[in-house]
C-alpha cells in the first residue's frame, strides 16, 4: 500500500522531484537502496551513458527509471538512524564487496551520511574477518582524519584504524 511519501513508478512518475532528497528505491529485482539521490535527466544519460532513461543516482550507484520499482521519499524520516531506516545497507554491502577502490569512493564523497554509514558497515565487515586490503584502507582511514571535521565520522575511522 503506497502512503503519501511512496510512489509506485509510472510513465508520469517525475524523478526530478527526488533530486538531492533522501530515498529509498526498490528496482524491479527486489534490491533496496537508501541514499541522497541526485536526477539525471534522459538527455544528458544519452550523452554520457549512451542510455536514453532519466535516473536516480546514490553514490556510485545509478538506477534507471525503467528499472525502478519503487521511490520512497525519506526526508521527513526521523528513527534512530536519522532518514535512513538502518544503519548501512545494500548500497554499502555491495560496495565494500567490491573493494578497496569503491570503499575509497565513498570515504571521500560528498555526503558526510554515506560516508558515516559505509565506515559503520566495514566495522561490521571486519567483526566478520571479510577479505580486505587493510594496509591500504588504514592508509586511506588516515587521511580521512586529516580532512573531515565530522566527530561521528572522525570517531569511527578512529575505531577502525584500531582494529586494523
Amino acid at each position: 500500500m503506497c502512503n503519501k511519501h511512496t510512489f509506485i513508478i509510472g510513465d508520469d512518475m517525475n524523478l526530478k522531484k527526488y533530486d538531492e532528497k533522501c530515498v529509498r528505491i526498490t528496482c524491479d529485482d527486489g534490491n533496496v537502496f537508501e541514499g541522497i539521490s541526485l536526477y539525471s535527466d534522459s538527455e544528458y544519460n544519452e550523452c554520457e551513458y549512451n542510455r536514453k532513461d532519466e535516473s536516480l543516482d546514490i553514490e556510485n550507484f545509478k538506477f534507471y527509471k525503467s528499472y525502478i520499482k519503487k521511490v520512497e521519499n525519506l526526508e521527513n524520516h526521523n528513527g534512530p538512524y536519522g532518514k535512513f531506516t538502518d544503519k548501512y545497507g545494500t548500497l554499502e554491502k555491495m560496495n565494500v564487496e567490491d573493494g578497496i577502490d569503491t570503499i575509497v569512493d565513498i570515504l571521500f564523497g560528498e555526503e558526510d551520511e554515506h560516508i558515516y554509514r559505509m565506515l559503520i558497515c566495514l566495522e561490521d565487515y571486519f567483526n566478520n574477518n571479510y577479505d580486505l586490503d587493510y594496509k591500504k584502507l588504514k592508509i586511506h582511514l588516515e587521511k580521512l582524519l586529516k580532512y573531515y571535521t565530522n566527530p561521528k565520522i572522525i570517531e569511527e575511522a578512529k575505531k577502525l584504524i584500531e582494529l586494523i
